[in-house]
């Protein structure tokens, strides 16, 4: 990839600098825009190119020359960035080529806040009103950012904008750029969007000394993602200092700081799922953000949504999945993994939010349910629990033996498994957690009458189940956890789940096919299976009980420790 020279070129009413970029066999040409009147501010060098040249060269997996001169900071910040791309997806570290010299210039004197009027940025901005971090001397707004949005609602939401900057007596500079969809061509939005943000305002580079943008996630919750202060600091220049704000503020703490300042909360703008001006009050993102406003105080900012909170709505959304690799590592040319959208602070919330409104808390509970286990609330087939942070599989059999794909976990978790120990003397010796059908109620009945005090849930698709921490709890409680299968092979989750809560895992199946899976599997995990005469054979004894756990914790962690292996020499 080679970044260009940029240039100053004239289109309408606003001033652009341009570069054009080559990789891959073509030509590109990336732009920032600024009104007329800030031509004088903006930054013909490569600080504004080398922030998303970088993403996009590590995601392409080409390396990168820079023509021009680039900050010695900002230089080390990007090979940094190219390295975190490397750890967090895997992404190939670009060589970058350029000039790197100390830049004679002074610095600007103000202090800008890239805001959205969403809840981060308008937090961010009351805690400078409160003479809380830096002083913020003028507002950034980026349009083309929304591919949902019409140029007239597009229009529409930059005037009201305008209005909220207008009435904290700050100037609002409305920057345009083509970096989204650039970008987006190769690297998602939520891998991308802090970096595009960071490079369309490091254009005006002349005029900053501080650049401001609002933490996503707080530091107790920090994960691999788009914006991150290791990611977004490290695009400063020797200029211009980027600056992750309220790293420790939880989700709910911005929502009441916003709720605190009724004037900016009745100018809120977060949802952008749709075509309008308001936000919908309808999608998942709008639905949280009111539940959080009823705790926090917030009923000023509630005008701003055009439909009511009710519970109604809540149970009307359908569970929203983000991409995720970070626990269950797919193997290649796997489908992804899925993780139901729950933000961290929503837990502490709905215990905030349950005296109150507990209509509101229980329909929030159903709606995690039915992401993770399926439309009721309950244990679906093939759900992982909390282990997981609610990862689903899409259709893929996950286990081991015949045509199935081996489960693999991420080293945390297999530290974790790794400590586990089998509690012999639980308060039951057997728990059962199924949907209803003729053999997991078969061995139910038999293990009632062969193996003593256990305990069953079966659940089938019209009667809603118990909540899913209600299954977590009978795992607790239980030294093993059987399950029903008609599967050709070891099924994987619910092994996980068991042998993560403390359980030994054991598969019951027809003595035929028992004695077939124990054959493929070998003698020690074999152990694993047993066939419905077996059970007469009474409950197993404290060895045999150890001997399994560990059979099935060696199973998944070996496994997951070969893939790895195999992962880094492939790399």
């Amino acid at each position: 990839m080679k970044v260009a020279m940029p240039r100053l070129v004239h289109h309408g009413a606003e001033s652009r600098v341009v570069t054009q970029v080559e990789f891959g066999g073509e030509c590109h040409q990336w732009w920032v825009g600024v009104p007329r009147a800030y031509e004088g501010l903006l930054d013909l060098g490569m600080g504004p190119w080398v922030p998303v040249a970088t993403l996009v060269a590590a995601a392409v997996g080409e390396d990168l020359t820079i023509e021009g001169t680039v900050s010695p900071k900002q230089l080390r910040g990007a090979t940094h960035a190219a390295v975190l791309c490397n750890d967090w997806w895997r992404w190939r570290s670009p060589n970058i080529e350029a000039t790197s010299t100390e830049q004679p210039f002074a610095p600007g004197h103000g202090t800008g806040l890239l805001f959205t009027r969403g809840i981060d940025s308008t937090a961010t901005l009351i805690e400078s009103m409160r003479g809380i971090g830096p002083r913020v001397t003028h507002l950034l707004s980026v349009a083309d950012l929304e591919p949902n949005h019409s140029p007239s609602v597009a229009a529409m939401v930059l005037l009201d904008t305008k209005r909220a900057a207008a009435s904290v007596g700050l100037p609002l500079i409305a920057m345009t750029t083509n970096l989204r969809t650039e970008v987006e061509r190769f690297v998602n939005w939520e891998r991308s969007f802090g970096t595009v943000l960071i490079s369309t305002a490091l254009a005006l580079g002349p005029l900053l000394e501080t650049l401001l943008i609002s933490s996503t996630l707080n530091d107790k919750y920090r994960k691999p993602h788009g914006s991150t202060p290791e990611l977004d600091e490290g695009w400063s220049t020797d200029r211009t200092k980027v600056l992750t704000t309220q790293r420790t503020l939880s989700r709910n703490d911005k929502v009441a700081l916003v709720g605190s300042e009724p004037n900016l909360a009745r100018q809120i703008k977060i949802c952008w799922a749709g075509n309008q001006r308001r936000n919908c009050g309808r999608c998942t993102k709008c639905l949280m953000t009111m539940s959080a406003l009823v705790v926090d105080g917030g009923e000023a900012a509630l005008e701003t949504f055009e439909a009511a909170l009710s519970a109604e709505a809540i149970r009307r959304l359908v569970p929203a999945t983000l991409a995720a690799d970070d626990l269950i590592a797919a193997l290649p040319g796997d489908a992804p993994h899925y993780e139901v959208l729950w933000p961290s602070n929503m837990e502490s919330l709905l215990d905030r939010i349950a005296p109150l409104r507990p209509d509101l808390a229980e329909a929030w509970f159903d709606y995690r349910a039915r992401g993770l286990y399926g439309q009721r609330a309950g244990l679906a087939d093939s759900a992982a629990l909390d282990i997981t942070r609610g990862r689903v599989d899409l259709g893929i059999a996950r286990g081991w033996g015949g045509h199935a794909r081996p489960l693999t976990v991420a080293a945390a978790m297999r530290q974790q498994l790794c400590a586990t120990n089998v509690e012999t003397e639980r308060p039951l010796r057997w728990s059962i957690a199924q949907r209803v059908a003729h053999g997991p109620s078969q061995i139910a009945s038999l293990l009632s009458e062969r193996w003593g005090r256990g305990a069953v849930m079966l659940l089938d698709a019209i009667t809603p189940g118990l909540p899913p921490h209600a299954v977590q709890r009978l795992l607790n409680a239980s030294t093993m956890r059987c399950w029903w299968s008609d599967a050709p092979y070891l099924e994987g989750v619910p092994l996980l789940e068991a042998i993560s809560h403390g359980c030994v895992p054991l598969q019951i199946t027809t003595d035929d096919r028992a004695a077939q899976l124990r054959g493929e599997l070998g003698p020690t995990v074999g152990a694993l299976v047993i066939g419905l005469a077996e059970i007469e054979r009474g409950y197993p004894d404290a060895e045999q009980l150890q001997r399994c756990h560990q059979a099935a914790v060696q199973l998944v962690v070996t496994g997951s420790r070969e893939r790895d292996q195999a992962l880094a020499v492939r790399a």
